[in-house]
């Protein structure tokens, strides 16, 4: 069991990349520019915001800044497949997201941790 569990995280990523199609973005520009500056700016400014207001210390605070940062998870692929979503659009989301991560969490850990 444990060998088939260690294989899930690249199998699911291999499905994603097998299923990225630029076709996906037809008319769905501007959600996917939506989805991904909502998760990878706004939701680690409001992290951001949320510790200031409860005083959280700085350690605490700069580890909810970065899990707010961090890119959307592949199994999100594999459940929009399995529930009838459009798993293409959300492969190609991820990975447009995953990308930009690169830049948008460099610039959270310069500007945003404590």
């Amino acid at each position: 069991m444990s060998r088939l569990g260690s294989c899930a995280l690249p199998i699911g990523l291999l499905c994603v990349g097998a299923t990225i199609s630029l076709r996906a973005l037809d008319g769905a520009k501007k959600l996917v520019v939506w989805m991904v500056a909502s998760k990878l700016l706004v939701l680690p400014l409001s992290a951001l915001a949320i510790a200031h207001f409860m005083g959280l210390p700085p350690l605490e605070t700069n580890m909810l800044i970065l899990f707010a940062a961090v890119p959307t998870a592949s199994s999100a692929h594999v459940l929009a497949g399995r529930m009838g979503g459009d798993a293409q659009l959300v492969a190609t989301t991820m990975s447009t997201g995953t990308l930009v991560a690169a830049l948008s969490l460099t610039l959270c850990i310069r500007y945003l941790f404590i």
